[in-house]
């Protein structure tokens, strides 16, 4: 089974969330607002501003729509940041503690009171059109009950042809582009979660898998993805819409080796958390295949190292963090019944 493969597979669900009360609470409550957006954010503040920047330009002419920034623990200046938009911007901010972004956003998410909610990050840049487009689509699009559209670098210098290049680059980044024509959303990937817009009623009120998203160096990822799995079991639709194209302030120290090392070993471990890797035959507990392929990698990685293969040692690098991700992830995914030992 190759270790990139992220094709679209049945998982099982996660626990169900323990906050029933408040669901049925929020089921009741009137909904009066177009759209609810949440960020979370944690010593970030000049990520922070110029996102918030960008919110402020936005066109919102007979849009109704709060903004809630949820600050995870800060320990710079992130309420100065906040109170200087709130002039400009309809937002409010919620103190959250405990560490975590899943944490953080089902801190709010019972609170949102728009028909659209979307989670985004600290570090997006909007269009002054993104909200109009995010509204326009919802109120056309009945069938769909998800909506994203593509996310493009904001570098802050020029890459390097080979990084720009690279394959895996994309990945780390969450670079998404599926070109110029509206649609149904490609099977064969997931939205990213800093530019999905959700109809609300069909979140729970803690959306988030606490156990995912950025905390640690080593915590799962794919949080957003966990999400969209569980709304693809229900039937959901997922609509692609080129107009809803956000820039991500790309940071120096992601176009750098040991940050793309990070996210293969996290993007790999995660989805074999997710179930990518059942089926496989077993052996204390990780599939089979692993144990070789880890032994392949080391060598490959050995002989880049050393001047005996033409490999580029990034590649080799990458591949070997990736398959040590597979099996740190594969042993925190029950086997299914069945599967071979």
């Amino acid at each position: 089974m190759p270790a990139t493969q992220t094709k679209k597979k049945k998982v099982a669900k996660r626990a169900p969330v323990t906050n029933r009360t408040a669901r049925t609470r929020s089921a009741k409550k009137s909904t009066t607002l177009d759209l609810s957006m949440a960020i979370a954010t944690r010593d970030r503040p000049t990520l922070l501003h110029a996102t918030l920047a960008s919110l402020a330009r936005m066109k919102t002419t007979r849009i109704k729509w709060e903004l809630v920034i949820v600050d995870n623990g800060s320990r710079e200046a992130t309420g100065r940041i906040v109170e200087g938009f709130k002039d400009s911007l309809p937002l409010r901010l919620v103190c959250e503690p405990k560490p975590g972004k899943s944490v953080a956003l089902n801190r709010v998410a019972p609170e949102l009171t728009g028909r659209l909610a979307c989670f985004s990050d600290d570090d997006i840049l909007f269009p002054p059109d993104w909200l109009a487009t995010a509204c326009e689509c919802a109120r056309k699009l009945t069938r769909f009950g998800v909506f994203s559209g593509p996310v493009i670098p904001c570098w802050p210098r020029s890459p390097s042809s080979s990084f720009l290049n690279h394959p895996f680059a994309r990945e780390a980044l969450t670079w998404v582009d599926h070109g110029d024509e509206p649609g149904p959303w490609p099977e064969e990937h997931w939205p990213p979660g800093a530019n999905t817009v959700y109809r609300r009623r069909l979140l729970d009120d803690e959306p988030f898998d606490p156990e995912r998203g950025p905390i640690r160096t080593d915590r799962l990822i794919g949080n957003d993805t966990e999400l969209a799995q569980r709304l693809a079991a229900r039937k959901v639709r997922f609509y692609y819409e080129p107009r809803l194209t956000v820039r991500h302030m790309v940071q120096p120290h992601q176009m750098q080796p040991p940050f793309l090392w990070r996210r293969a070993y996290q993007k790999a471990k995660t989805l074999a958390s997710l179930g990518f890797a059942n089926g496989e035959p077993r052996w204390a507990g990780v599939p089979r295949w692993m144990f070789r392929e880890t032994a392949l990698r080391a060598l490959a990685t050995a002989q880049s190292w050393t001047g005996l293969s033409a490999r580029p040692r990034i590649d080799a690098e990458l591949h070997l963090a990736e398959v040590f991700g597979w099996i740190a992830g594969a042993r925190l995914a029950p086997a299914k019944t069945g599967d071979p030992t």
